[in-house]
């Protein structure tokens, strides 16, 4: 059973630990972290966990290809799914790809909004980006 006081005897506080630190390693990537003031000794090193990404399978190996200025990947990744956004919402996106002619876009999306581009059920986005 957990008892605090044993914790608190036998271990230096965490708030003194880290006020003592000269250095903290962070696991995190700073740009999509919180914004909030860090000091000097702080360190962020996120994608320590991170696998190497794969080789590119097809059908996105040639796709990928195929953009006259490029691919931009369009994903909100798995908690926000297109079948609840507004139809506003994604016929915007719509029109802001056809915006863009020079560039193949690959949009993520549920199955039965199946009506735009490249259309993939699954999108591994570490190896779009290497």
């Amino acid at each position: 059973m957990w008892k605090p006081a044993l914790v608190r005897d036998r271990f230096p506080d965490v708030d003194d630990l880290a006020r003592n630190s000269s250095l903290i390693l962070v696991s995190t990537d700073e740009l999509v972290d919180f914004p909030r003031p860090v000091t000097h000794n702080i360190v962020y090193i996120g994608g320590l966990g991170l696998t190497d990404a794969k080789a590119l399978e097809s059908p996105f190996s040639e796709f990928m290809k195929k953009g006259e200025k490029g691919v931009i990947l369009v994903s909100f990744g798995s908690i926000i799914t297109t079948k609840n956004m507004p139809r506003s919402f994604v016929s915007a996106i719509v029109d802001v790809i056809k915006a863009f002619p020079h560039y193949h876009f690959i949009f993520k999306m549920d199955k039965g909004d199946e009506v735009f581009f490249f259309l993939s059920k699954k999108i591994s986005s570490n190896e779009m980006i290497q």
